[in-house]
């Protein structure tokens, strides 16, 4: 079990985890034990995407977008649930319809959308569903990555209105 207190150690199984992945060419694994004389790791769900790699600790999911030899992780939960909370008027979180897996992302953060314009398709049941924007705005935060899994009602995408 992680000790909070070891996070060099967290972060150092991240990377090592991210290096096995990606020198044996696997894109998911269900479940990976990382062991050092301390304490034990064990990674469920991961997925690895280019240099995003998703995966859960602890009942936590994470994910984590490699700079070379830097790792750039995020909790998952938190980060959206710290957006949803703070929410102005002016900003409209964009919610799945369905659950399954985001295959394409056609917008990114900065960029001008139009009411009905197509942001992502999400695979899910073998069919493939569009996410179309329901306001005019710039889109100010991504919440999701290409191969992410969505839950129905999970906050995908904050868009400035009018922006």
């Amino acid at each position: 079990m992680l000790m909070y207190s070891n996070a060099r150690g967290f972060v150092a199984a991240v990377l090592a985890l991210y290096k096995y992945l990606s020198s044996a060419g696997l894109r998911s694994v269900g479940e990976v034990k990382l062991s050092s004389v301390f304490e034990e790791y064990v990674f469920r769900e991961v997925s690895l995407n280019g240099d995003i790699m998703r995966f859960k600790f602890s009942d936590k999911s994470y994910i984590a977008k490699f700079h070379g030899c830097e790792v750039e992780l995020n909790a998952i939960d938190y980060e959206v649930s710290r957006v949803v909370e703070e929410v102005p008027r002016d900003l409209f979180i964009v919610k799945s319809s369905v659950g399954g897996r985001v295959i394409k992302l056609f917008v990114s953060e900065g960029a001008k959308v139009v009411k009905g314009e197509t942001l992502l398709k999400i695979e899910s049941m073998k069919m493939e569903v569009e996410v179309k924007s329901p306001v005019n705005g710039v889109v100010e935060r991504i919440l999701i990555s290409e191969g992410s899994d969505v839950k129905v009602g999970a906050p995908i995408m904050a868009i400035r209105i009018g922006g």
